[in-house]
């Protein structure tokens, strides 16, 4: 049981070392835009809306087109998103199959013509990570290659985009490694799906260690024999060669075993919801925009970037901005009282971010504008440019390292959005080094030379691998023939002395 607990964490790991998230990349959310908005199509005057359909505060309304119709995405303060019509203000319903296709095809550049749209009330075998909102339409391409984007049914934005290495990289990676299958891929057995997985990691552990009592005195007990060359049956030769690896690949997987613990814990340097609402510093307010949109739309294309696909309105430290999308990983960031162009943010606006976010002065020892990942600001290595729950980590980034330890930091403002995309508390450091960094081998100077981490990784994982199933080859082998001994000593036929005469 041990032995099959530690193949299977070792050869999910090597798969799970080039897991590929399926949430959506900047590029498929910017392909399912559609067209860039156009002032001629707004209406004179537009402003963002007052609230929700129900009269709720919004965090954000977002301006754009789906299937070709010009809305606004609304994010309420609670409650589930909403879509309106930016002319009418009527709320609209649920897409139709023929649009979330229209969307679809557009993310992966095939015909809607070769789509299959089909409605999920529940969660299917890919979509389920993180809770993602429900209904929502799957949508299926068999050409020019097999992939399904999965479609928000309420408000049309893409959730997730599955193909061929996705899949792949799921079942025999995410969910083999975390147990992410059946009922236990739900949030509400968490809890049990960690006991389960403590339970393995223990479980490998306690493989490894016995590994190197059983292997370590065999191997000095029979030295001399195999010196000698008496290694002449092909057991004999794999017991050996499971032992030689047993030394090698015994504290790999000890150590690895060990840090397991900490990646169970994993606490997240990703902002929570109310950390973000610390920020933003207020909901949307129509009066406190004096600049209207078809002016911030001017603005933001004059400033030189490209058209504007998405128009988004926000508070951002109590102020009203507008954040104009334009292409993959390109924004700019327009105030919405002044209309200045604020991208790249300030020096002062990075010090009143980071005042909302701790809710007082800050006492700021250094600010670094970072164009490339540092030690913290990396996040899982499987994805490399995401967190361990699979945010995108933008650049640049300015990094705000406070004078106090006792509080998160570093701090990770997004450069040109100024929005909090990290942060570094306690927890998360102690992780850092003390789990990640020994599960995965991700130091730094690993990480900035990729294909030597991936031999580093993938090397002892293959070790184990071939260690573990040696051992289980091993293991069956010697239940197989203390099985026929015990029939031979409980009643079987003696095969040679007298008692072979009387048969």
């Amino acid at each position: 049981m041990l032995g099959v607990a530690a193949f299977g964490v070792l050869f999910s790991g090597i798969f799970l070392h080039w897991y590929v998230f399926i949430k959506p990349t900047d590029a498929d959310v910017f392909r399912a835009f559609g067209a860039p908005l156009s002032a001629a199509e707004l209406p004179p005057g537009l402003a963002p809306p007052r609230g929700g359909p129900d009269g709720a505060a919004l965090r954000s309304a977002t301006l754009r087109h789906l299937a070709g119709r010009l809305v606004w995405d609304l994010e309420p303060a609670s409650g589930a998103s909403a879509a309106i019509d930016a002319t009418t203000g009527e709320q609209l319903g649920q897409i139709t199959p023929v649009d979330a296709s229209l969307i679809a095809a557009s993310v992966v550049k095939a015909s809607p013509e070769d789509a299959k749209a089909t409605l999920l009330n529940e969660y299917d075998g890919s979509y389920y990570e993180g809770d993602p909102p429900l209904p929502a339409y799957r949508v299926s391409f068999q050409r020019p290659k097999r992939v399904d984007v999965y479609v928000d049914a309420a408000t049309g934005e893409v959730m997730a985009v599955v193909g061929t290495r996705e899949r792949i990289t799921l079942i025999f990676g995410a969910e083999l490694h975390y147990l992410k299958f059946g009922p236990l891929r739900l949030t509400k057995y968490t809890t049990l799906r960690f006991i389960i997985m403590g339970a393995l990691a223990t479980a490998v552990l306690v493989s490894g260690v016995s590994g190197l009592f059983y292997g370590v005195p065999l191997l000095l007990r029979r030295r001399w024999r195999w010196m000698q060359g008496r290694l002449v049956q092909r057991s004999t030769l794999l017991r050996a060669a499971h032992h030689c690896l047993g030394v090698v690949a015994g504290v790999f997987v000890v150590g690895w075993g060990l840090s397991s613990y900490m990646m169970l814990w994993r606490p997240s340097m990703d902002p929570s919801p109310a950390e973000t609402a610390r920020v933003e510093g207020g909901f949307v307010d129509r009066d406190a925009y004096h600049i209207r949109v078809p002016e911030a739309l001017a603005t933001a294309t004059a400033a030189g970037r490209g058209p504007v696909f998405m128009l988004r309105a926000q508070r951002l430290a109590g102020r009203p901005v507008y954040e104009a999308y334009q292409a993959p990983g390109v924004s700019t960031l327009v105030d919405g009282m002044s209309g200045r162009v604020l991208s790249p943010i300030s020096d002062s606006l990075v010090r009143a971010i980071v005042a909302h976010y701790l809710g007082r002065d800050p006492r700021i020892k250094q600010i670094t504008y970072l164009d490339h990942h540092d030690a913290y600001y990396r996040g899982s290595p499987y994805g490399r440019g995401y967190s361990f729950d699979g945010h995108r980590l933008p650049l640049p980034v300015y990094r705000v390292d406070l004078t106090s330890t006792a509080l998160p930091s570093p701090l990770y403002i997004d450069a040109i959005r100024g929005r909090l995309t990290a942060r570094v508390d306690g927890n998360y450091r102690v992780f850092r080094w003390l789990g990640s960094a020994i599960h995965n081998f991700d130091y730094p100077s690993l990480l900035e030379r990729p294909r030597l981490w991936d031999l580093v990784v993938v090397i002892p994982a293959l070790l184990g691998v071939l260690l573990s199933g040696s051992g289980l080859w091993l293991g069956f082998r010697h239940l197989i023939r203390k099985s026929q001994l015990g029939r031979d000593d409980t009643g079987g036929t003696p095969t040679t002395g007298p008692g072979a005469q009387l048969t």
